[in-house]
C-alpha cells in the first residue's frame, strides 16, 4: 500500500487493474514501478502494468479518472510517441513530423477508454513484453499526444 500512496503523492493515475495487479507483479516488475515514481513525471500521467490482455489482445485502458480529469471529451485517436533515448528524435520533433503512431479509441461503459486499433503496431515495435509497466504522459491536449515510457518489468517468475 505504501506504493500506491507514492504513486498518488506524485500525481500518478492508476486504475482498479492495476490495484488487482500488485501482488503478481514480479520483483521487476515492482522495481520499475518504483521507477516510474522517481521519473516524477512534469505531466498528467498513468501506468499500465502490461499483461496478457494488453499484449496479446492489445488492449489498454486509460482509467476513468484520468480521463474525467485531464481529457475534456473522448477523441476517435490519440498520438502515441516515445522520449528521445529510445528512437534519437526529441518529442518536439516526434510531433512536427508525425511519428510514433495513431492509435483509435473506444469509449468504456464505466467512462474510462480503451485504446484498440494501432496498438499492436506500437506494442510489437516498441518490443513491450508481459511484465513491462508503461507510464503514458499526456503531453498534448490537442490534438491528444502521449508520450509512453516503457520501464522493463519481467515475468512473475523471477
Amino acid at each position: 500500500m505504501l506504493l500506491l500512496k507514492r504513486l498518488g503523492e506524485e500525481g500518478i493515475i492508476t486504475n482498479e487493474r492495476f490495484l488487482s495487479s500488485l501482488c503478481e507483479m514480479s520483483r521487476t516488475s515492482r522495481k520499475a514501478v518504483h521507477e516510474a515514481i522517481m521519473m516524477k513525471p512534469r505531466h498528467p500521467c498513468f501506468l499500465v502494468f502490461m499483461k496478457p490482455i494488453n499484449i496479446f489482445q492489445t488492449r489498454v485502458y486509460i482509467p476513468a479518472k484520468f480521463m474525467k480529469k485531464h481529457m475534456s471529451s473522448p477523441p476517435e485517436t490519440i498520438r502515441i510517441i516515445q522520449p528521445p533515448q529510445l528512437d534519437g528524435m526529441s518529442t518536439e520533433e516526434q510531433q512536427e513530423q508525425g511519428g510514433g503512431w495513431t492509435i483509435h479509441v473506444s469509449v468504456q461503459d464505466r467512462g474510462g477508454l480503451t485504446l484498440t486499433k494501432g496498438l499492436v503496431e506500437f506494442v510489437r515495435e516498441s518490443r513491450i513484453r508481459m511484465g513491462d509497466i508503461c507510464v503514458f504522459e499526456l503531453i498534448s491536449s490537442f490534438p491528444f499526444v502521449f508520450k509512453v515510457s516503457i520501464l522493463r518489468g519481467g515475468s512473475a517468475a523471477d
